[in-house]
């Protein structure tokens, strides 16, 4: 009997072992997925600084060609 017990709990515990292996791995993945979030992130401001930098030069652009239609 006594020996059923500790089978028990030494199955338990390697379940929660487990449980908690896993965890500790989503954890380490969702930590690997909020740096790429943020280099993503990163990427789409300086992305969209480059789209205003060109909208603005082909503003200026248009605006001077058609200063020399005049």
């Amino acid at each position: 009997r006594l020996r059923d017990e500790r089978q028990a709990a030494a199955q338990r515990a390697s379940r929660v072992a487990d449980a908690l292996a896993g965890l500790a791995h989503r954890l380490r993945e969702r930590a690997t997925w909020q740096v790429k979030l943020r280099e993503l992130a990163d990427d789409a401001a300086e992305s969209e600084a480059r789209t205003q930098s060109c909208l603005e030069r082909a503003r200026a652009a248009d605006e001077d060609r058609r200063a020399t239609q005049r």
